[in-house]
């Protein structure tokens, strides 16, 4: 999160927006939440002096188990300043069974 050196930010102050973020990082990782990653361009959102990557996909390890494969793409953004994503996952293959 860019606060560009205000002291506040839409009316918040920047130390209680640090501390949110600081929270929200916290609880992905008790939650066991690991992120997906992602291809295609680096940024998710863009303003007019602005670049940054806020979207993501989080997964947890039982989603892995079931998922081999989870592919995330941020796509070109068209009228918009958020990029839209593209989200494919393939289920893990089965062992053959008599």
């Amino acid at each position: 999160m860019s606060t560009n050196g205000k002291k506040s930010v839409m009316g918040v102050p920047k130390v209680h927006l640090w501390g949110a973020m600081e929270e929200f990082a916290t609880a992905i990782l008790e939650c066991g939440l690991m992120d997906a990653g992602y291809e295609g361009n680096q940024y998710s959102w863009a303003n007019s002096c602005m670049f940054q990557r806020l979207d993501r996909v989080l997964y947890n390890m039982e989603w892995s188990e079931l998922f081999s494969i989870t592919r995330v793409q941020h796509l070109t953004r068209a009228g918009s300043d958020q990029a839209p994503l593209s989200y494919v996952e393939s289920k893990r293959p089965t062992s053959f069974r008599f």
